[in-house]
């Protein structure tokens, strides 16, 4: 409907999986869906967004190139997003009206913005 489904296509929705062309030649390591969608590459670990969002609207998916390390892991809720990267920097970007960002204020952020590294035990790095 809003682009979720990552093709440019007639139907806004479908009951069967439909083929992510623009990336289908890319091995995915993560996927995650909300309000919009995102994968991970297995190999490159670079962060594929598509839907509608405070990043605005893309029917098909862009690379993200502001996250400049590789990403490990994806989460997508609604209307917000987090990923992790292999140096263990958390970014996160949407809509920040309740401060699910971890940004410590109720701004949005219409792209990802590095919020905190975290250590490989879970602690946060001041």
């Amino acid at each position: 409907m809003e682009g979720q489904l990552g093709t440019i296509t007639e139907h806004p929705s479908s009951i069967t999986p439909i083929l992510v062309e623009d990336i289908s030649h890319i091995q995915m390591k993560y996927v995650a869906a909300g309000s919009f969608s995102a994968s991970i590459s297995q190999e490159a670990g670079s962060l594929y967004l598509w839907g509608t969002g405070t990043f605005g609207k893309f029917n098909t998916p862009h690379r993200v190139k502001k996250i400049e390390q590789n990403a490990i892991s994806v989460d997508i809720g609604e209307s917000f997003g987090v990923v992790l990267t292999e140096d263990r920097q958390l970014y996160s970007w949407g809509i920040n009206q309740d401060g699910q960002l971890g940004s410590g204020d109720f701004y949005d952020r219409p792209t990802p913005q590095l919020m905190q590294k975290i250590t490989s035990e879970g602690r946060i790095i001041d």
